[in-house]
């Protein structure tokens, strides 16, 4: 083996390191395989280092000398692996948007084959888990914060070019977030379009924002010690995600034994289920009501720039965080991803019935629903991750939206 020599960086002594063998190297390839593809399976948090081993055939020494702990292994992933191509998936994304003028090639692009290549994924669910890992928040964060910067979100942007850069992003990341639970793509060809001409067609907008009126977020099953439970498990995944919620830590913050949780549900699975499911619910009827609200103003723009201002608001952050963690989850656990796809298509069957007074075609209808909920999964991300981006024109976005919207519906 060759030796090198390098310059030590606190004084002028030289460090003698050994140039790696040509089956470190190889070894390096089969361990960053392996990890892509036991996160793919697992989720982020589920990525150790004694699987890895076991999927690229090789000791837990030989990955114990490259990593510390499981959560250098996951740092090392998300920086030098996921990261890049999530960034360069971005960059590509929002390009097709604002150009607007080749729907099917962004189409093409944001139907990403998952299971040929997960990294995009796992860069979604990477900026979730950022959010309450400290060490993937050290290392992830400031760098997608010069991502943000450059496409357009910051503070010396105008609010009407802000709100159009956040509602462009939050559209790329809520649609990879919304294909964790559908992965279906038959509404996006109409849904698409019709979003990336309202964005590029915002002007600054003639009125004042609205005041939305919200109610705080509550179970209210009608069942007390159900109702505490479903809302501190929503508390305690919002900060420390599905994976390192435990039944132990539910009773201790809800005050209640662990024997006294299993006599209401039977699994945390079961009671994360019932959380999501009726929590969900809760907020998809408010959409909907603002949705309805705006058509009784003749102004479905109405109903949009509620999602905005329902993401911008302090008191709903864990909320989010919450959601989040639900659709991160849903990648890889088919029965939340099945209790969350049964929310969404309530959600469809309720709007049929809502926008029946405009004649709307049912394709359209559920155009309008599934960007309805991708555009709030995606901008409740950034705004986490770019506070800044709640200064934007987001009324500006909206009415050119009903633009778009009643201009289909004449043609």
């Amino acid at each position: 083996m060759v030796d090198r020599i390098v310059r030590g960086s606190l004084d002028n002594r030289p460090v003698v390191t050994r140039a790696r063998s040509q089956r470190s190297i190889e070894n390096d390839g089969r361990i960053n395989r392996a990890a892509i593809s036991v996160a793919n399976k697992n989720g982020i948090d589920g990525l150790t280092l004694s699987e890895v081993a076991k999927r690229a055939q090789l000791t837990t020494g030989a990955l114990y000398g490259r990593f510390e702990d499981n959560e250098d292994l996951q740092v090392h992933l998300v920086t030098d692996e996921v990261a890049p191509k999530l960034k360069a998936f971005l960059d590509r994304a929002v390009r097709e948007c604002r150009e607007s003028n080749d729907s099917p090639s962004l189409l093409d692009h944001l139907s990403l084959d998952t299971r040929n290549d997960p990294s995009v994924a796992l860069g979604v669910e990477s900026l979730v888990a950022a959010q309450r890992n400290d060490a993937l928040a050290e290392i992830l964060l400031p760098v997608v914060a010069s991502w943000l910067e450059s496409y357009g979100i910051h503070e010396r942007a105008t609010p009407v070019e802000l709100a159009k850069s956040a509602v462009t992003l939050a559209l790329v990341l809520g649609t990879v977030m919304h294909r964790f639970v559908d992965d279906e793509f038959e509404q996006w060809p109409m849904a698409l379009p019709t979003l990336t001409r309202a964005i590029a067609g915002a002007s600054p907008s003639s009125k004042s924002a609205d005041a939305y009126s919200y109610t705080s977020i509550s179970a209210d099953t009608g069942n007390a010690v159900r109702d505490a439970l479903i809302m501190t498990t929503a508390e305690i995944i919002g900060k420390v995600g599905y994976e390192r919620t435990t039944v132990a830590r539910l009773a201790r913050r809800s005050g209640l034994t662990t024997g006294s949780i299993y006599n209401v549900y039977p699994s945390k699975q079961d009671l994360i289920v019932d959380s999501i499911d009726t929590l969900l619910r809760r907020t998809r009827q408010e959409s909907l009501d603002f949705e309805f609200e705006g058509l009784s103003r003749r102004n479905l723009g109405f109903g949009f720039a509620a999602h905005f201002a329902a993401a911008s608001d302090v008191d709903r952050r864990q909320w989010h965080r919450f959601r989040h963690e639900a659709f991160v989850a849903a990648r890889t656990n088919s029965v939340i991803r099945k209790t969350i796809r049964n929310v969404h298509r309530d959600e469809v069957n309720v709007a049929v019935d809502l926008f029946s007074v405009m004649n709307l075609p049912l394709s359209l209808i559920q155009a309008i629903t599934a960007t309805s909920q991708a555009l709030s999964l995606g901008y409740s991300l950034i705004i986490q991750l770019a506070p800044v981006a709640k200064h934007g024109d987001y009324e500006a976005t909206s009415e050119s939206f009903f633009r778009e919207i009643v201009g289909f519906i004449r043609s």
